[in-house]
């Protein structure tokens, strides 16, 4: 996909503080969960880094009540879930090292489950590498918007997020970044409200020593000249997932990566 415009902002980054409404153990086997989408009223979530080919369905209590096997396909490292009203989209494009050349977006079908095609996805201006481990070329936030995919990176060079929009429709694209946010951490999930036109990502340092909450109102990826940016004072833990409850309250949740004896999910206010 050949996308013209690149635009850069001077960005007005707003501290705000935030609120830990509850928290909720996780079932130990979700101990990489990296992503949160709404289902029949619960909660989707998946584990990455080579994780099972599997959806799983929790409630709001965080009882896990489905398995949804995607058939066909390997998690190599999945790392987000968006929707629309009829499918799912996938992320197999967690690229820590900046090396892979086979980073896809599963698209599935929302009422089965079943896998419809494959949308396939490299950068544009990535260098073949083999071992990167502060390259720019990772990724693990992606949302639903209008007709079209975006992505957000995750970007360990830099300690910016770019922004790259992708068609929804099967097929082979070339990104090319149409904005870069200056978030001074990395990039480890997002989600975006339609009706409240808002955007809500989340992050860590380097050392995932400090997180922090980010909401974007009126959000236009071609436009981002400002953020209201929140730390999140919950300790030890690597949050890679946010969904949007309403406009002040979110839910996030943890990986367990050894720091507790289960995955955590949060609910809070910000």
């Amino acid at each position: 996909m050949r996308l013209i415009v690149l635009i850069y902002f001077t960005f007005i980054n707003i501290l705000f503080s935030q609120q830990i409404v509850n928290e909720l153990k996780l079932p130990k086997y979700l101990d990489e969960t990296s992503a949160l989408e709404y289902y029949g009223g619960n909660l989707l979530t998946l584990n990455d880094s080579g994780g099972k080919s599997i959806l799983y369905e929790f409630n709001f209590d965080g009882v896990v009540i489905n398995q949804h096997q995607i058939k066909t396909v390997k998690n190599y490292d999945w790392e987000s879930l968006a929707a629309d009203n009829n499918f799912i989209y996938v992320g197999d494009f967690g690229n820590n090292f900046s090396n892979r050349d086979n980073l896809t977006i599963l698209k599935i079908n929302i009422k089965n489950f079943e896998l419809v095609g494959k949308i396939l996805i490299s950068y544009k201006n990535q260098k073949k590498t083999l071992y990167n481990p502060l390259g720019k070329f990772d990724a693990e936030a992606l949302i639903s918007y209008g007709n079209k995919l975006i992505l957000f990176s995750k970007n360990r060079k830099d300690l910016t997020s770019e922004v790259y929009i992708i068609p929804k429709e099967i097929g082979t694209y070339k990104l090319e970044e149409i904005n870069s946010i200056i978030t001074d951490c990395l990039i480890t999930g997002a989600d975006y409200d339609n009706d409240l036109k808002m955007l809500a990502l989340v992050g860590y340092d380097l050392d995932h020593g400090n997180h922090y909450i980010f909401k974007i109102k009126n959000f236009d990826p071609l436009n981002i000249s400002s953020f209201n940016k929140a730390k999140i004072n919950i300790g030890k833990a690597q949050i890679e997932s946010i969904k949007i409850i309403d406009n002040k309250t979110f839910w996030l949740t943890s990986e367990d990566e050894g720091f507790t004896k289960s995955p955590r999910l949060f609910k809070i206010i910000f």
